[in-house]
């Protein structure tokens, strides 16, 4: 079995695999009744997919041997974070997003220390 033929097989079997645990019930949970109303959980996912392969041919370390050489690997993964929820009522249907509070920490400090940056660069220019 040629190299590109290991790979192909591999990220088939990668694809089938991930594929098989995707759909809608990663991204929206079972919906449930709360005080006259439908809730449906929403969550966010993604994927990622990586692939190598490899090869060799050719004289090995001492002349009077053939060189000979083989090589697949592969991975991926899956990440799911909830981002919020959509609530139904009567006939109304609205999507309430949750808070991701470490995402708003986080860009405060990096506006703030651009800010900082920025303020000491221009006072370092007026002396």
């Amino acid at each position: 079995m040629d190299v590109a033929t290991m790979v192909n097989d591999l990220a088939r079997s990668l694809i089938d695999r991930i594929s098989g645990a995707a759909g809608t019930q990663l991204v929206f949970a079972p919906p449930y009744e709360t005080e006259g109303r439908t809730v449906i959980p929403v969550a966010e996912v993604r994927y990622a997919l990586g692939f190598g392969g490899g090869g060799g041919s050719g004289a090995g370390p001492n002349e009077d041997t053939m060189g000979s050489g083989a090589g697949v690997g592969g991975g991926g993964g899956v990440r799911a974070r909830p981002v919020g929820f959509i609530q139904i009522q009567g006939e109304r249907a609205d999507f309430v997003p949750i808070l991701d509070y470490t995402r708003v920490i986080v860009a405060a400090l990096a506006a703030v220390t651009v800010l900082a940056l920025a303020f000491a660069r221009r006072s370092g220019r007026r002396r």
